[in-house]
């Protein structure tokens, strides 16, 4: 037997909510770890991209030396 709200929802039984209450915390879990990977793949793109900009001032730098030592 199940029972039922007026409306027609079913009610859940003690072992039904502690399967989804374990079911709700495992995917909370996993988009945790997600969201703390991500962040991780961020900020390692953005070290990356800024030790590229760095680089690129340095070579622009260069090459006004250079360009100002053949005139």
């Amino acid at each position: 037997l199940r029972a039922y709200l007026p409306d027609g929802t079913p009610l859940t039984t003690s072992a039904e909510e502690a399967r989804l209450r374990k079911q709700s915390d495992a995917i909370a879990a996993e988009a945790t770890e997600m969201a703390a990977e991500e962040l991780q793949r961020r900020r390692s793109a953005e070290a990356i991209a800024a030790a590229e900009t760095q680089r690129r001032q340095e070579l622009e730098t260069e090459l006004e030396r250079l360009r100002a030592q053949k005139d």
